[in-house]
């Protein structure tokens, strides 16, 4: 995704949205299986960040919602071709020591 877009503008453009959102099921469905929990699409709130995204939740502990759309424009934005994999990472060692803790 680096390599092939610019800005978060390029990524967002008509033509490229069935990139933009496989790139967000395959990375929410990386997560879903590593991390666990489920889908959802969240329209009670226009205020929230995530409102009428795709996110994952209910990880069955206090690990917040993860929106796979904001990680893949967030990864375009950070330009470091290592956002992604250090955002799973880091979530990894979350679930794990909330794990550990309960």
């Amino acid at each position: 995704l680096v390599s092939r877009y610019n800005t978060i503008a390029e990524l967002r453009a008509p033509s490229e949205l069935d990139t933009l959102d496989g790139s967000a099921r395959y990375v929410g469905e990386t997560i879903r299986k590593t991390l666990g929990g489920r889908w959802q699409i969240r329209f009670d709130d226009p205020k929230d960040a995530y409102y009428g995204l795709p996110e994952l939740s209910q990880f069955g502990i206090s690990v917040p919602p993860i929106c796979p759309h904001r990680l893949v424009t967030a990864s375009i934005d950070r330009r470091t071709g290592t956002f992604l994999s250090t955002m799973l990472q880091n979530s990894q060692k979350l679930h794990q020591s909330k794990r550990a803790d309960t």
